[in-house]
């Protein structure tokens, strides 16, 4: 006899993370915002770190150039 499997959309949740409505243990709503906005700030720094190189990668070309005359 086959085991039955439950539609996850059928209680609520969703097809892709295969969970139904009920909320994990020690989770409260504000949590999964904090996550997402701190996954943001993590994502900004980076690109300040990126334009931080890039600008003095193009700082060091101008002073080797100038060097160079």
């Amino acid at each position: 006899m086959a085991a039955k499997t439950e539609d996850p959309t059928a209680a609520g949740g969703d097809e892709l993370s295969g969970r139904g409505a009920q909320a994990e243990p020690g989770l409260d709503e504000s949590q999964p915002r904090n996550l997402l906005d701190r996954a943001r700030n993590q994502i900004d720094v980076v690109e300040e770190l990126r334009r931080t190189a890039a600008a003095a990668v193009f700082s060091l070309r101008g002073v080797q150039t100038s060097d160079a005359h």
